[in-house]
């Protein structure tokens, strides 16, 4: 490693240009890779989660599970967090169980006035879903594009 350094130091140019090239080669290599990878559930076998996506894969077919983490003022989630639901509800691909759903279950999604949880099921392959959906969101955007948040329609 000392002789590396010491090299380096002796012959600049030769040792940017040997990076260089190590850096265009590994560049080259890595175009298109997003393209021929596809993103994956991973889930251990016989494990809550495991239980719980073959569970949900008999019962809606294949998709993408997404835990939805409302937090602020208990008075914009009580405003907000129904017109999101409506407006995932209104959506032909996905099932959602709320907070604002009478029964257990919506005490349990609702753990303090300032937090809710909205588990949404989109029936969606998972790389459609990374692509697709949550553009459609504006979770996924491009790096020169400043974030502006979007208001949820009432």
């Amino acid at each position: 490693m000392l002789r590396l350094a010491r090299l380096s130091i002796r012959r600049p140019a030769l040792a940017l240009l040997s990076w260089a090239t190590i850096a265009v080669a590994l560049s080259a290599i890595g175009l298109g890779v997003t393209e021929r990878l596809s993103p994956s559930i991973t889930t251990v076998a016989g494990t809550p989660s495991s239980r719980a996506q073959d569970l949900a894969d008999s019962r809606f077919g294949p998709g993408v599970l997404v835990p939805i983490l409302l937090e602020g003022p208990a008075q914009q989630l009580d405003r907000q967090g129904p017109a999101l639901v409506r407006s995932l509800d209104r959506r032909g691909d996905a099932r959602v169980v709320s907070a604002w759903d009478s029964g257990d279950a919506g005490k349990q999604l609702r753990p303090r006035p300032t937090a809710a949880l909205v588990p949404s099921y989109f029936a969606w392959s998972v790389g459609a879903f990374a692509s697709g959906l949550l553009g459609s969101f504006g979770l996924v955007r491009k790096p020169d594009v400043p974030r502006t948040p979007a208001p949820v329609a009432s």
